[in-house]
């Protein structure tokens, strides 16, 4: 059994990540434990911020706030770690039908809308056109290692795989699991229903990107910031994705996914592009990848903060900063994300 401690958070993920923190910024005593396995949901995750989405082009759930609260935490987390890796990028998308174009007729006035375009039209992308929207990028792989290593040097983060009944009965005035897909194996957490879906992503070697736009056309094409190989100034890397399977809920590529992303990267970005890593793991899904936070019905020690599926990089601020103000000021949590009232 481990020492004392106020917040034991169990899971370095985006939620984990983000209640940490947020409580470290209000002076409390945390400790987070992490297995440390090298393909999470979240360490694969696109890290995509996409105000408008979908084949319906609907504006994000509630977007404005979540951006309000993503935007300071991230310049905040920035500064912590000396580097920043939230990006903000322009969304290129790129229609592919007509019915596409007239959805986009509909909805392209719509004054919700207006803040996030950036151009409402582009009669030059494409067969069908295309329009820009304002959107980001966070790197999540490089943001959480580098919160793992500011953890390390605070000495509030260890390396270990604790089942939740050890988890359960650690020293800490409160214990939140921020576990992702393998929350849905909770046994204090049963209760709640999920949704979770298996996603498959490629990380490709190309050329000829513009690095501050993300293409999207069925799937989605995201530059990196990570340098070319040596000797090749033209190479550019980025990654494309992503496929979703309700079935198979496990972290094994397949030949099939990886066959359909490269045709549809051929449709979206005609250079060559060489596949330099194929990954897959199941992103945490609770109702429409809407989280769901706060303390145990029964348990008051244990708390929950999953189930942000493919909005982390987006929700994980809004949702870390209430459950925050939850634990320490015993503020309350909007009763649709409370998993007291979801039992």
């Amino acid at each position: 059994m481990g020492s004392a401690v106020e917040f034991l958070i169990v899971g370095q993920g985006l939620a984990g990540t983000a209640l940490a923190w947020e409580l470290i910024w209000r002076g409390r005593d945390v400790l987070v434990v992490d297995a440390g396995e090298a393909v999470t949901s979240s360490k694969i995750a696109a890290g995509l911020v996409t105000p408008i989405t979908g084949q319906r082009l609907a504006l994000g759930w509630r977007v404005d706030e979540m951006l309000a609260a993503a935007r300071p935490y991230y310049e905040r987390v920035a500064v912590e770690l000396g580097a920043g890796f939230f990006h903000d990028r322009i969304v290129r998308r790129i229609f592919r039908t007509a019915a596409e174009v007239e959805v986009w007729g509909r909805r392209r006035d719509d004054p919700a809308r207006q803040a996030h375009i950036a151009c409402g039209w582009r009669p030059e992308v494409g067969a069908w056109g295309g329009c820009d929207f304002h959107g980001g990028h966070l790197d999540c792989a490089g943001y959480l290692a580098a919160s793992r290593a500011a953890f390390e040097r605070r000495g509030c983060f260890w390396q270990a795989e604790l089942d939740p009944e050890e988890a359960s009965a650690w020293p800490a005035r409160r214990v939140i699991f921020c576990q992702g897909f393998a929350g849905s194996r909770h046994p204090f957490f049963s209760w709640i229903s999920w949704r979770a879906a298996k996603g498959e992503i490629l990380t490709i070697r190309t050329s000829g990107l513009d690095a501050g736009m993300i293409l999207s056309a069925g799937q989605w094409l995201v530059p990196l910031e990570a340098p070319a190989g040596p000797g090749d100034a033209a190479a550019q890397w980025a990654r494309t994705g992503s496929s979703y399977d309700w079935e198979t809920l496990d972290n094994r590529p397949t030949a099939e996914v990886r066959a359909g992303l490269e045709r549809g990267l051929a449709a979206l970005h005609p250079e060559p592009a060489g596949v330099v890593a194929h990954q897959a793991a199941v992103r945490p899904i609770i109702r429409e990848s809407r989280a769901l936070i706060g303390l145990h019905p029964v348990r008051e020690k244990l708390g929950f903060f999953n189930g942000l599926g493919s909005k982390g990089s987006l929700h994980a601020p809004f949702f870390a900063r209430q459950l925050a103000a939850h634990l320490v000021d015993g503020a309350p949590i909007e009763p649709e994300a409370d998993v007291r009232r979801n039992c």
